[in-house]
């Protein structure tokens, strides 16, 4: 989407293509204010992710350029291809920052639930188990 504003803050977010030059972000206007952080950011074609004043460019030359993803890592976040969940040997397990406005993962359950918030939007390991669930009087094994 092009937003031709300020303000914005990405941040927590897995970001993967398979596409040669997918532009995770497309700074035109060089004067525009946003915050970028803590994302993990992968694109197994090979390509560069962001498009910055009139070039695509890689994550290093993005950092250098807009001071921006510094805490954010290049690299498959390893995921469940059905669910998106994170496996166990992810490197977005507690790799995430606080986001007072973002207490629950998609699945509406707490964060985070190891030492720091996990990047995506599914916390790893936050799963319920149960061996019986009561519902309104309705009893469902």
């Amino acid at each position: 989407n092009s937003v031709e504003n300020s303000g914005h803050l990405i941040k927590n977010n897995i970001v993967f293509s398979d596409q040669t030059n997918f532009q995770l972000i497309r700074v035109v206007d060089t004067s525009a204010s946003f915050i970028s952080d803590n994302n993990c950011l992968f694109n197994s074609g090979g390509g560069n992710l962001f498009y910055y004043d009139a070039d695509i460019v890689n994550l290093a030359d993005w950092r250098t350029e807009t001071s921006q993803d510094t805490n954010s890592i290049s690299s498959d976040p390893l995921t469940d291809g059905d669910t998106y969940a994170l496996k166990s040997n992810s490197p977005c397990i507690d790799a995430g920052v606080t986001l007072t406005d973002v207490v629950d993962d998609f699945r509406r359950l707490g964060r985070p639930q190891g030492s720091s918030y996990d990047i995506g939007a599914l916390e790893f390991g936050s799963t319920i188990k149960a061996d019986r669930i009561s519902l309104d009087g309705i009893k469902v094994d």
